[in-house]
């Protein structure tokens, strides 16, 4: 498995595992909203494979 990190022009840090395209692909998003950071995870349920990350920090406003 090879990370992949983007920059998204943000604070942002985000991880692609799995590069596309993902059709027909069951994906599923997961996400932690933190007080700290808020975190995502894409998952492949049928593969049972990580295909993204991201985390940012959490703001309040």
């Amino acid at each position: 498995m090879t990370a992949r990190t983007l920059d998204a022009g943000r604070a942002a840090a985000v991880q692609v595992f799995a590069p596309g395209p993902h059709a027909g692909r069951e994906l599923v998003v997961c996400v932690d909203f933190g007080s700290t950071f808020t975190k995502v995870a894409v998952v492949d349920l049928v593969a049972g494979e990580l295909v993204a990350t991201a985390e940012h920090p959490t703001t309040v406003g």
